[in-house]
């Protein structure tokens, strides 16, 4: 038997009683705020053009959606969040912040300015802190998209750090602090660049600029990590022990001090990709990370959350899985749209804790 089906079948016997309610079409739809369980969560980093009041009550149903922080903080933003949390209340909104980048962007500023201030401000805050290689081209990791410097002089560059946490601080408070955390997308050990954009970038990468490149200066590697630690310090000193942030990345997942400051991980496309090479591998990794301890909590629990851009079995086993450690359930399409849900699986409250009977050598 193919190993995806049978630890579905362990997930289906552990979870047994989960339902799937019969609807009648002729019946209204009555809206269900927050189910208790399975937790839902909404990725959507796309705007909010097509919104309509059948989208936001859709989305209603979730506990948790993570935004572009740029959306959020905008007066469409404002009007969307506004109406999800008249429907429930209890919903958690989260930022989507890139940790160390900064897009480039288009030449009508003033397009930007009356839709996305935020974006345009994001920008000319970091202007002075681009990375640039030996040659003097500019670090770019995706396309149009400029890696920032989180060293400076050779040591942490803790303006930027400062200068950015600033800024949110500022457009939170302006838009009536209806964001309630920031999902950091990613932590990092080494500078990623996107094989579309490789040929476009001359040069090697050498942060502190002292003649010694990135890949062979263990000093600068760790720079690089540590500006992280203290930039998820300075979000929980500025915003307290209830402002959920989330970090995307494989960093959380094994290193306790940097979970320790986190509220949740991202498992983007779990379980495999970064988490494991075998389902069996991504699940015992999502449960490891869930256990009372490794993560902070905020609002009195941690706020992980797990998703898979495809449909049918991998959905259905990540939507069994983030019962089984109590975290967020979300599918992605396409750019992150939110389209509503295609698994409806009310299971009630668990049972009691999840046990592992089975190891690697008996799937």
């Amino acid at each position: 038997m193919h190993l995806r089906f049978r630890q579905l079948l362990v997930i289906l016997l552990l979870t047994a009683g989960c339902t799937t309610p019969a609807t009648s079409p002729e019946e209204p739809e009555v809206l269900t705020v927050a189910p208790d369980y399975p937790l839902k969560g909404i990725i959507h980093w796309s705007s909010f053009h097509g919104w309509d009041s059948g989208t936001i009550e859709q989305a209603a149903q979730a506990d948790l959606i993570i935004f572009t922080l740029k959306d959020c903080v905008s007066e469409t933003g404002r009007e969307k969040i506004q109406s999800l949390k008249a429907l429930n209340p209890d919903l958690q909104i989260l930022g989507y912040q890139s940790l160390l980048n900064v897009v480039m962007l288009w030449p009508d500023t003033v397009y930007l300015r009356n839709t996305v201030p935020y974006e345009l401000d994001y920008y000319y805050t970091v202007q002075d802190d681009w990375a640039y290689t030996t040659t003097g081209d500019t670090i770019m990791t995706w396309k149009n998209t400029i890696f920032l410097n989180p060293i400076e002089n050779g040591q942490i560059n803790r303006g930027l750090i400062t200068r950015t946490v600033n800024l949110i601080a500022r457009y939170r408070t302006a838009y009536g602090n209806l964001v309630n955390g920031i999902m950091h997308d990613y932590f990092l050990t080494s500078i990623y660049m996107n094989p579309n954009v490789a040929d476009q970038v001359h040069g090697e990468f050498d942060l502190d600029g002292n003649g010694i490149i990135f890949k062979d200066d263990e000093n600068e590697k760790a720079l690089l990590y540590q500006y992280q630690l203290e930039y998820v310090q300075a979000f929980r000193e500025r915003f307290g022990d209830n402002f959920i942030q989330i970090g995307n990345g494989h960093p959380p997942l094994d290193d306790p001090e940097l979970a320790g400051l986190l509220n949740g991980i991202f498992y983007e496309h779990f379980p495999t990709s970064p988490w494991g090479f075998t389902d069996l591998e991504g699940l015992t990794k999502l449960l490891d990370n869930q256990q009372d301890g490794y993560l902070r909590k905020a609002k009195g629990r941690t706020w992980s959350i797990v998703s898979n851009a495809t449909y049918q079995t991998s959905n259905r086993f990540c939507h069994y899985a983030s019962m089984l450690a109590g975290c967020f359930y979300a599918e992605l399409f396409g750019s992150y749209d939110f389209e509503g849900w295609t698994l409806n699986v009310n299971s009630g409250p668990p049972q009691g804790a999840v046990v592992m009977e089975a190891g690697a050598n008996d799937f």
